[in-house]
C-alpha cells in the first residue's frame, strides 16, 4: 500500500501480529486467501488502540501493507486491502460515536 515504507517502526512492531492471523486463518481448511486477509484485516482492527478515524485507517493500511509482504500473497491482495479499508472509513462515517 502507498507510503507506509516496510521498514517504518509501526509495520515492524506489527508485522508478526498481521502475519500470525493471516496464516492461522489460512491454516484453516475452508479459508481462502483473500478470506484469510479479510479476516487478518478485521482482527487487526478489534487490536488497534485508534482512537479516530484516521488512525484506524493508518492501522489498516499498514497492516495491508504487511499482508502484500507475505511470501505466498497474491497480486491482488493489494487491492482487497485498499478496497477493505474504503468499505470500513466509510461505513465508519454512519456510526457517530467512534470509541463504539
Amino acid at each position: 500500500m502507498p507510503g507506509i515504507p516496510a521498514d517504518s517502526p509501526s509495520v515492524k512492531r506489527e508485522r508478526s501480529h498481521v502475519h500470525d492471523a493471516y496464516k492461522g486463518f489460512l491454516a484453516e481448511e475452508s479459508t481462502s486467501v483473500c478470506a484469510a486477509a479479510i479476516k487478518a484485516l478485521t482482527e487487526d482492527i478489534r487490536r488497534s488502540s485508534a482512537t479516530t478515524l484516521m488512525g484506524l485507517r493508518d492501522d489498516l493500511m499498514t497492516a495491508g501493507a504487511l499482508l502484500k509482504q507475505c511470501d505466498d500473497a497474491p497480486i491482488s491482495i493489494e487491492s482487497l486491502c485498499e478496497l477493505f479499508v474504503r468499505f470500513v472509513t466509510r461505513t465508519a462515517l454512519d456510526v457517530p460515536d467512534f470509541d463504539k
